[in-house]
């Protein structure tokens, strides 16, 4: 708080970002606290980050998906130069790789409500599951709990109908494994 408020202060808050940060190099991961990223998010309304000193890039992809929008790494185009900073930093291979994954993550997060791609519609009979013949029905068999299953695909009647299928007749012979549909079943209003 007190940093904000002296650069609030200073009327310089519409160009500052806070960056979470562990000054140990390299920290453990168990000291990283990196859900402490959605508190100051909730709490400031500025630019939130995180700068990591971790080996690797881990721990940055991590802090985007909690909301870090500024990841602060050292960079190094040789980790066997002298001097401690060097082995803690990224190299090109690995900087590049946090770009890349770092777009696919913020991309993944999508926004706080469930839209339903276009390619979940297409799939959605495919993966649904739909009442199915458990074994060999007669003409006019009686449906029960025993002689039904479920199995995809959706095409058929769908699992949450199974009450109005208990109890009714089988219009004709049907295999097992067979996908019910309404006409197999002896109903008045199909």
């Amino acid at each position: 708080d007190l940093f904000v408020n002296y650069i609030k202060d200073k009327n310089y808050l519409n160009k500052s970002e806070l960056l979470h940060c562990v000054s140990i190099y390299p920290p453990k991961s168990e000291i990283l606290q990196l859900k402490f990223i959605e508190e100051l998010k909730k709490k400031y309304s500025l630019v939130i980050g995180h700068s990591d000193h971790t080996l690797g890039t881990i721990f940055s992809l991590i802090s985007i998906a909690l909301g870090a929008e500024i990841i602060e790494k050292h960079f190094t185009l040789d980790k066997k130069l002298p001097g401690w900073d060097h082995k803690i930093s990224v190299d090109p291979q690995e900087l590049r790789e946090l770009c890349v994954r770092a777009k696919e993550i913020k991309k993944s997060l999508g926004n706080n409500r469930k839209d339903i791609s276009q390619e979940e519609l297409d799939k959605r009979l495919k993966f649904r599951r739909s009442l199915t013949s458990a074994k060999d029905l007669e003409k006019g068999e009686i449906i029960t709990e025993e002689n039904l299953t479920y199995k995809r695909p959706g095409t058929g009647i769908p699992v949450n109908r199974f009450y109005e299928v208990l109890g009714k007749k089988v219009k004709n012979k049907i295999e097992k494994d067979k996908t019910l549909n309404w006409e197999d079943i002896d109903i008045w209003w199909h």
